[in-house]
């Protein structure tokens, strides 16, 4: 069975907590967590997850492009601008259980590249799944706008 493509829009404690959610399912799953800023977690959240899966993750900071210029490369984009635990489940069930808008099946960076556009690929920037709720990654990103993060 092929990987499902998953853009999740938005690095902040909602996208975290979608792409952590998008780990624990039972299919493979590749997520693309791509913000506008060129540092989006603001500093390095390599936590080692207790159970392995078959899913990857990969953090693409700097990316300024639209919903509908990425939507033909992957089989779900997920905006994750939410304030409550309810709207993020919801959508990230509709948009993995949701008819499939893939229809470029080049990757993102590839794409990128084409277009001229400047992103940053943060390589193993995140080991997921952490069982994190969404108020544990609010908080998280709290503390994490205090320290000071040379790149």
């Amino acid at each position: 069975m092929p990987h499902l493509r998953i853009a999740v829009i938005g690095a902040g404690a909602a996208g975290l907590y979608t792409s952590d959610l998008l780990m624990r399912c039972s299919v493979p799953l590749h997520v693309d967590l791509i913000d506008a800023a060129p540092t989006p977690l603001g500093l390095d959240l390599h936590y080692r997850s207790p159970r392995r899966t078959k899913s990857t993750v990969r953090v693409l900071g700097n990316v300024a492009v639209s919903v509908d210029k990425l939507r033909p490369l992957y089989d779900a984009v997920i905006v994750a601008d939410f304030t409550h635990d309810f709207a993020a489940q919801f959508a990230v069930s509709t948009a993995v259980f949701g008819p499939s808008h893939r229809t470029d099946y080049r990757d993102v960076t590839d794409y990128l590249d084409e277009q001229s556009v400047p992103y940053t690929e943060w390589l193993e920037a995140l080991d997921l799944p952490t069982g994190r709720s969404l108020a544990d990654w609010r908080h998280t990103l709290k503390i994490a706008r205090g320290v000071p993060v040379c790149v």
